[in-house]
């Protein structure tokens, strides 16, 4: 039996159709446990440009191109993936992301020595690619099942990013398990966090965590959601495991995910009123910090604008009187 006939894995990759996607695809195809590759194309308009791009990698029929009805999002493009997926467990990976070359090996070597493969999960750690140019392997601390996936995502104690981390682009799972437990195509931001602590707190999953970085993950591409604001889905994130969490891990959320990107959204006031909420909670200096550190930029920003204001209505009138003398000149 060759190595291909033995593979397990089916990777999908939602696509916008960016030209980072033939990185991913390479990084995937080589893996010998990867059955297919599932690019999932959000953007039907561009369809005949992405497969000119799967076909120029020249990687066979090892790649399917699939596409949805356009603009549906990330979780609705995964659950296509999953629904056409022919193997036993499926990957995923996004088309700005790429893999190292034993991380499915690994993570496959991982879930089988769980006492129930069919109910386990994997992710790993990554080497995070900052936009100024600087790369760092993440989590800097280890998931611990007594403290629950919920609390480990929102804890933040430490101002440098990487303390936990759990990403689209490090996960691994059972198809079953995903069948019954989709992506929720609702959510346009936090679903990975939602779907991974939906598999353990609904489907009775066990997480095994490789602390090894096997992916490699880009801060904020072109058009990713990631660095967008929504404090609508941080909000329903809580809802959904705020029994899960500690207080402190809640607080840190409402510094971090809310407070703080309420502040960037330009609206220091809600801002302050979540900072508020959360100091009663005691949250860890570093989430603390963080939000507080938004929201004075916010407000700088504010009082800039303002102070700016009179002398661009000033400049505005000189111009249209300017205008006006040489309209009837």
């Amino acid at each position: 039996m060759s190595v291909r006939h033995a593979a397990l894995v089916s990777v999908v990759i939602p696509t916008t159709g960016r030209r980072s996607l033939s990185s991913a695809l390479r990084s995937a195809a080589v893996q010998p446990e990867c059955g297919e590759v599932l690019v999932v194309l959000d953007r039907p308009e561009v369809r005949s440009e992405a497969a000119a791009q799967i076909r120029d990698l020249a990687l066979g029929s090892t790649v399917r191109l699939l596409t949805t009805d356009g603009s549906r999002g990330g979780g609705a493009a995964r659950n296509l993936g999953i629904r056409e997926s022919q193997f036993d467990y499926v990957a995923f990976l996004d088309d700005d992301d790429w893999w190292e070359a034993t991380k499915l090996r690994a993570q496959l070597a991982a879930v089988r020595r769980a006492a129930d493969p069919a109910r386990t999960i994997s992710i790993t750690g990554a080497y995070f690619h900052r936009l100024n140019g600087q790369t760092v392997a993440v989590p800097t601390t280890t998931y611990r099942a007594d403290e629950g996936i919920a609390t480990y995502i929102a804890t933040r104690s430490k101002l440098r990013y990487g303390q936990s981390f759990v990403q689209s682009s490090t996960l691994l799972a059972p198809r079953g398990l995903l069948c019954r437990h989709p992506w929720d195509e609702d959510l346009r931001k936090y679903q990975d966090w939602d779907l991974i602590a939906r598999l353990i707190r609904e489907g009775g999953a066990e997480l095994v965590q490789l602390r090894e970085a096997l992916a490699h993950v880009r801060q904020g591409s072109s058009d990713s959601l990631s660095l967008v604001p929504d404090t609508d889905a941080a909000m329903t994130w809580l809802a959904r495991n705020e029994a899960a969490l500690s207080t402190r891990a809640r607080a840190d959320f409402v510094c971090t995910e809310i407070a703080r990107y309420e502040a960037r959204r330009g609206m220091p006031a809600a801002a302050l009123a979540h900072l508020a909420d959360a100091i009663r909670l005691r949250p860890h200096t570093a989430a603390l910090l963080l939000a507080l550190a938004e929201i004075c930029r916010s407000g700088m920003h504010a009082a800039r604008d303002r102070l700016l204001r009179p002398a661009r209505t000033r400049q505005s009138a000189v111009d249209t009187n300017a205008a006006r003398r040489r309209l009837v000149s």
